[in-house]
Formats: C-alpha cells, sequence, structure tokens
C-alpha cells in the first residue's frame, strides 16, 4: 500500500515520539513497514502424482506501528500575536490570500498562508511565504485559547514576526508574554530571528508608543507599520526580504 503525505509533513512514532520521516526535508519515496509472506497455497505442491494437494502452508503477519503524522507548512516568515493585533490585516496587505479579518477575538482559526512576491520580475522576483498563525493569549502554553495547537507550523519559518498592538494599554508587556508563551511551547521557536512590529500607527497617540516600545527593547529590531496608511509597508516587506535571503545563504 502507498500512502501520500503532503510537503511538509512529519510522521513520528506514536508511542516513543522517535522521528521517522520529515517530508519537509527528503520528499523521496521509502519503505516504512514490509507485508507478512503471504504463505504457500495448495497449489504449490501439486505434482504429476499429487493433482489435488490438501497441503498448506499459513502466511505470516506483517509488520505493524502506531504513526503519529503532523503537518507543518512551509513558510518562510510566521506571524505571532496577540488576537487583533493586525496578523490578518498584514497577510492581506502583502499577499494574495484573503483571511477573514473582524474586529473580535480568534477570527483567525486556521493558520493562513500567502505569497509575498518581491522584485519587479525575472531572476530578481522572490516569493515569500508568510504564515498567520491564529492568537495567542497569556496562558496558551497550558491550553488557553488557540494559538499553541497551531505553533508547530512556524517551526520551518526563517523568522518570526511579533505583531504588537500599540492601541492596547498593555503594549509594553505583550512581546514579553508572546515570548514566554513560545518559549514553554519550544525553547526553538525563541532562537530563531525576530523582528517587533508596532501596529496601528494610524491611532491617535501610537507614534509616541512605538517610541516607548524602541526604548524597552533597544536590543531588538523594531518597526512601526499602519495597514491603512501604508506606512513602514514596503520597508517592512523589504526586510522579510532580507531575513529569508540570509537564512538561505546559512
Amino acid at each position: 500500500m502507498v500512502v501520500l503525505f503532503p510537503p511538509g509533513a512529519v510522521v513520528i512514532d506514536a508511542e516513543t515520539g522517535e522521528l521517522i520521516r520529515d517530508f519537509g526535508k527528503d520528499q523521496s519515496d521509502f519503505i516504512f513497514l514490509k507485508g507478512g509472506n503471504g504463505g504457500w497455497g495448495n497449489i504449490h505442491f501439486k505434482s504429476s502424482i499429487n493433482q489435488a494437494p490438501r497441503k498448506a502452508l499459513p502466511g505470516k503477519p506483517g509488520l505493524s506501528r502506531h504513526l503519529r503524522v503532523e503537518l507543518q507548512m512551509l513558510a518562510d516568515i510566521g506571524l505571532v500575536g496577540f488576537p487583533n493585533a493586525g496578523k490578518s490585516s498584514l497577510l492581506d496587505k502583502f499577499t494574495n490570500a484573503r483571511p477573514k479579518i473582524a474586529a473580535y477575538p480568534f477570527t483567525t482559526k486556521i493558520p493562513n498562508l500567502g505569497v509575498l512576491t518581491l522584485g519587479a520580475g525575472g531572476d530578481d522576483a522572490r516569493d515569500i511565504i508568510i504564515a498567520d498563525i491564529p492568537g495567542l493569549i497569556e496562558g496558551a502554553s497550558e491550553g488557553l485559547g488557540l494559538g499553541t495547537r497551531f505553533l508547530r507550523h512556524i517551526s520551518r519559518t526563517a523568522a518570526l514576526v511579533f505583531l504588537i498592538d500599540l492601541g492596547e494599554e498593555n503594549f509594553l508587556e505583550a512581546f514579553d508574554i508572546l515570548h514566554h508563551e513560545l518559549e514553554t511551547f519550544s525553547r526553538e521557536l525563541t532562537e530563531k530571528k525576530r523582528i517587533i512590529i508596532g501596529t496601528k500607527l494610524d491611532l491617535e497617540n501610537t507614534q509616541g508608543r512605538l517610541e516607548e516600545l524602541k526604548n524597552k527593547y533597544q536590543r531588538e529590531q523594531v518597526l512601526g507599520i499602519s495597514v491603512f496608511s501604508n506606512e513602514g509597508i514596503p520597508e517592512l516587506a523589504e526586510l522579510f526580504g532580507q531575513l529569508v535571503k540570509e537564512d538561505a545563504a546559512q
């Protein structure tokens, strides 16, 4: 029996947790389990002096394993943030994706992918796949909310983009909370390249809040954008291209 898996699928032993095959790195065919010997039927023992043999050999059972298959999306950039931080709006602005957008928590209930095309075409053109992960909330690593169900989808990304809603009162604590939830889920996620994006610069008083954010995280790369006024959007697109290019060169 041949089982087909999409690129990005990971096959894991359900009992031991052993990684059997990562189809994001190797998409070639492979034989995992072999069926049992079918045994010899009566016809095998037929001869000139025994035309109707009643002898047969039983078959042997095949190998058996319990597997777990996970789909890890192949994306270049992963968007991380609280619900309504502007992830879906940014994905819609950058790409041909059309995610559902509304002003209530957990509008995004499944990961969304979009393709950002940079360059004028030809050899300079570059497609960047962006993944919008359902919003995290504080306590997500303990099972609250939706986000941690999908964090494995950003395990392959070249970089993570933390979106901070500058219109919210907790904008200065948001990154620390998000970073903690990711670290609790997987330390590898917090070791990826990252940038912090303050969103909704079109709102009143957000310019000052962006400066506060930059002052608090002086060792991080912090930018500000507005999807509606387009402020910071071209610069962010170029930065995405640089991050992906640097990752490919490694």
